[in-house]
């Protein structure tokens, strides 16, 4: 009864450790550049860590691959997010799709650019979110 108790209750948690990996994202204009800015949900052990990217532009869409966390050398324990900044350096048009890249998952967000702001729609998500 013990183990089926346990088996339950591990079962029951599944939902919550398997959001833990999501990530939030943003845009910002900084010295003429648009950036965006990715941030995941969960808080790590120490200030600093960075998220490990790769980005590629696929005619319109921009890629994201996200490959993990980059631990901070040396690692000063807080509690705090980890942080990826992209300049968005290629950006041909004004109209432009952004595809992430996560484990198995991929979500797709369309972007319009209007001057020194953003207007942007999800297309499909499973483990991303805007934030502003």
């Amino acid at each position: 009864m013990k183990k089926l108790c346990l088996f339950l209750m591990i079962i029951s948690f599944q939902p919550l450790f398997s959001q833990l990996r999501s990530f939030g994202f943003y845009f910002e204009v900084e010295n003429s550049v648009n950036l965006l800015n990715l941030v995941s949900v969960e808080t790590l052990p120490c200030m600093g860590y960075g998220i490990r990217t790769v980005q590629l532009w696929n005619h319109d869409t921009l890629v994201i691959d996200i490959r993990g966390f980059r631990r901070p050398e040396p690692c000063y324990p807080d509690m705090d997010v980890a942080k990826e900044r992209i300049a968005l350096v290629g950006i041909r048009t004004k109209n432009f799709a952004v595809k992430f890249r996560w484990k198995k998952e991929e979500d797709l967000w369309k972007v319009t650019v209007h001057g020194g702001w953003f207007t942007v729609t999800p297309v499909r998500t499973a483990f991303t979110s805007y934030l502003k």
